[in-house]
């Protein structure tokens, strides 16, 4: 006898039998995680809540989406209109406004390259590109960062066009919006996101916009950042 067949036999199970118990764990945390996967759409909110490290959402925001892949990532999604009856999800082509938070738990994904992005001392972010974000630079408004509790926010504002992943409701939005990134000095998960809101008026030059109040406002986004506590969140 083996040594594989006799460590079964010794076990007192098959190894048939083991087979079968790995494959019955298996799919139990499968469906363990479809069924999370299914109640981030369908009723986002607690997920949000505990993700974002707050009891309430900023007024006139709604949850569209908050899910995540175990070990990998999770995501939020945040917009100023509330979920269509019926049709849960993502609603971004008629939202005026849109916040999406993503915390990446993979160990090569590297926040300081992304603060570097950010800061303008990179032209490029592989972890955005992975993460299926562009952002137009070529718009830059303003730059920098601002302590929080437990942590440091790096932000960029802009005008241009966003793409947010491959989601057709998301998709190639031009507007204002502040890219940012979140560091947590007792956790290494790499925290970013971006806060998006129509232009006000894309005819007018940059110079002239009036900006206040916008996704491109950098004491609006301070307020809207002021709401969360992404380094005391699950």
């Amino acid at each position: 006898m083996s040594n594989g067949k006799k460590g079964c036999v010794i076990a007192g199970l098959g190894c048939g039998t083991m087979m079968l118990v790995g494959m019955g764990i298996a799919g139990f945390f499968m469906y363990q995680q479809a069924k999370a996967i299914q109640e981030g759409i369908e009723n986002p909110e607690p997920r949000a809540l505990e993700l974002l490290g707050t009891t309430s959402l900023p007024e006139g925001y709604y949850a569209q989406m908050a899910m995540g892949v175990p070990f990998v990532m999770d995501v939020v999604f945040l917009s100023d209109r509330p979920p269509s009856e019926g049709e849960p999800g993502p609603d971004g082509l008629q939202s005026q406004r849109v916040f999406m938070f993503m915390q990446m738990k993979i160990a090569n994904i590297k926040e300081s390259e992304l603060e570097a992005f950010i800061s303008g001392e990179a032209d490029q972010s592989d972890v955005l590109s992975q993460s299926g974000i562009q952002v137009d630079q070529s718009q830059v408004i303003q730059r920098g960062f601002f302590d929080m509790e437990g942590g440091k926010v790096h932000y960029m504002t802009q005008r241009g066009e966003v793409k947010f992943g491959n989601n057709a409701n998301f998709n190639n939005r031009d507007g204002l919006s502040t890219l940012f990134v979140v560091h947590c000095e007792s956790d290494p998960k790499v925290r970013f996101g971006v806060w998006f809101s129509n232009d006000p008026d894309p005819s007018v030059p940059l110079d002239q916009l009036d900006v206040i109040g916008t996704a491109a406002d950098p004491e609006a986004f301070r307020g809207l950042m002021s709401h969360f506590g992404f380094c005391n969140a699950n």
